[in-house]
């Protein structure tokens, strides 16, 4: 039996913002895609975008969070 692809997102800083939000149905999506074994890329673009804010702002908590949801995901590059 062939074995079935999983799917791999590549998420922006607007969606990711809605995730941390808990804001639908982006989270919704998001946590069924994490329950099915899909694959998440974080692009090094969005990483400094969201870190920027959090670290400006003095978002401790939610860039906690941050961490936490992205510890997981693969690190991409922009060198296509």
């Amino acid at each position: 039996m062939a074995e079935e692809a999983r799917l791999r997102y590549l998420i922006d800083a607007d969606i990711l913002n809605y995730i941390l939000k808990q804001i639908a149905p982006s989270d919704l999506r998001y946590r069924q895609s994490v329950a099915a074994g899909a694959e998440f890329v974080l692009c090094p673009v969005v990483h400094y975008q969201m870190t920027r804010h959090f670290k400006a702002r003095g978002l401790k908590k939610i860039q906690r969070a941050y961490d936490r949801i992205v510890s997981q995901w693969q690190r991409t590059d922009t060198t296509w």
